[in-house]
């Protein structure tokens, strides 16, 4: 995990790692719950080499709290 970032984001600079990791560890909280919440309407197909992609848009705010924007489970890459 890349944890460099400008100073002005992570502020003080002896805190920024377990700033970084404990936000890693609300992005796979918050994910998870999303799949959790919508794993009965979900159908799976397992294929051998083949995956299924989600795109969910994450926003962090000043005091380090993360904010679920949308999931879509049909992500679309035209626009990127």
């Amino acid at each position: 995990m890349n944890t460099s970032a400008p100073r002005q984001v992570l502020g003080d600079g002896g805190s920024h790692a377990e700033r970084v990791r404990s936000l890693h560890e609300d992005v796979k909280a918050v994910i998870g719950e999303c799949m959790e919440a919508v794993s009965a309407e979900l159908t799976f197909f397992t294929l051998p080499n083949c995956f299924e992609l989600f795109g969910f848009d994450l926003m962090v705010d000043r005091d380090w709290r993360l904010w679920l924007l949308e999931a879509n489970a049909e992500p679309d890459f035209l626009q990127v």
